[in-house]
């Protein structure tokens, strides 16, 4: 093991284009990243490899049987698992002193890989975790053995792991109650946007906010009362930016704009104009502990733009937030609230000035890059946990108290 601590990010896929056209100085936000950037600039090796790049052969018996344990695994648990996926990547991963799984699916599939004798890791491993400790507690009854065997497993995960990276507050607590005996290996890391690329613009001001948007594909967001709210408020535009509303009829005054992340249909930029100048961002999202919405309330609110969204349990830090201050939350979470909401911001455009201004001051108090990245450091350095052979390679780092 050299000086130079060796890390790889691993993603099930969309970046890898992406990260090249940042490096060649294409404008783009680099939240999507999760810190590698940044972990670069401190002078650590850090490599992304992704499972679109992996082509392990389906013909040998590693693969076969890797393959029927994530089909039984996947059907019993009701968590997916791509064990098949790194059956020949073993010597190539532990050359890296480090691991960062993107999602657990990815951490399930490379825990095993990375195990020695008696259960212990080869390879250190963090996780970011992206709501599929949710799935078994939504899908199984308390007290079911479908729900049990689910949880034995994700505790398996965590004991495999050096840790999981949790990006809401309500997923975070759910875990430390369900695995107190692994509290040490729960790390809360609010997820930061990228300030100096979500700004307000002139146009914002200029357009008076003309319709109001809708972003996102995560599957916890509710289009039936898309629908409802706008066909309740015909003479207001609306526009969604998503891939969620498919072939599906939708109200004359919804306009639809296929778009995805990993697919890259609309520029960062392209987004960040839509941001700026809507009248508010509108984030309907069913009752999950999952942080569904985060990433673009964010990205929204630092660009100035007001931001209606649901009350949910998985809401990333509730207690941060004042609504009417610097957010607006839907309560109860009906088509009516929501409506009730744009309805008092249309007629009331310098209190939706307000809120976006405050949002953006809260953005930029909690929710920065440079603070994620700076979370993230202080728990792979091994600041308060086990400790790796490189502690203190990355020099001190500050950070917030969190909950």
């Amino acid at each position: 093991m050299g000086n130079r601590p060796r890390l790889l990010f691993v993603h099930a896929g969309g970046r890898r284009e992406r990260l090249a056209q940042l490096e060649q100085g294409v404008p783009m936000a680099q939240e999507f990243f999760y810190g590698l950037p940044q972990l670069r600039q401190r002078g650590l090796e850090v490599e992304l490899l992704e499972t679109t790049e992996l082509a392990p052969d389906p013909e040998t018996w590693r693969y076969r049987w890797a393959a029927h344990k994530d089909r039984r695994r996947s059907r019993e648990l009701g968590m997916e698992h791509c064990e098949r996926l790194f059956v020949e990547e073993r010597h190539h991963l532990r050359t890296y002193d480090l691991l960062l799984a993107g999602t657990e699916y990815v951490a399930l599939g490379l825990a095993d890989h990375l195990r020695g004798w008696r259960g212990r890791a080869r390879v250190p491993m963090l996780f970011f975790v992206m709501g599929m400790l949710s799935k078994p507690l939504r899908r199984f009854p308390d007290g079911s053995r479908q729900r049990r065997q689910a949880l034995d497993r994700y505790r398996d995960l965590l004991r495999a792991s050096r840790g999981a990276l949790f990006l809401g507050e309500g997923e975070y607590r759910a875990a430390l109650t369900l695995f107190p005996d692994l509290h040490s290996r729960l790390h809360f890391v609010p997820f930061g946007v990228d300030m100096d690329f979500w700004t307000p613009g002139q146009e914002a001001s200029d357009a008076g906010g003309q319709y109001v948007l809708f972003v996102g594909n995560d599957a916890n967001r509710d289009i039936d009362m898309l629908h409802q709210i706008a066909r309740a408020m015909p003479e207001q535009r609306f526009v969604a930016l998503s891939s969620l509303l498919g072939d599906r009829t939708v109200p004359p005054n919804l306009k639809v704009i296929a778009s995805h992340w990993k697919k890259a249909v609309l520029t960062d930029e392209e987004v960040r104009a839509y941001y700026r100048n809507a009248a508010a961002v509108l984030l309907p999202i069913r009752e999950t502990l999952q942080p569904s919405g985060q990433s673009v309330a964010l990205q929204a609110m630092a660009c100035g733009c007001p931001v209606v969204i649901s009350e949910f349990g998985g809401f990333w830090e509730r207690g941060v937030f004042s609504n009417g201050e610097d957010i607006l939350f839907a309560q109860p979470n009906t088509p009516e609230a929501f409506v009730r909401i744009l309805s008092s911001l249309a007629r009331n455009p310098d209190s939706a000035r307000r809120i976006g201004r405050n949002g953006r001051a809260r953005v930029l108090e909690r929710y920065r890059l440079d603070l994620f990245a700076d979370r993230l450091a202080y728990i792979a350095a091994g600041n308060g946990a086990e400790a790796f052979p490189w502690k203190g390679c990355l020099g001190t780092v500050s950070v917030s108290p969190l909950v």
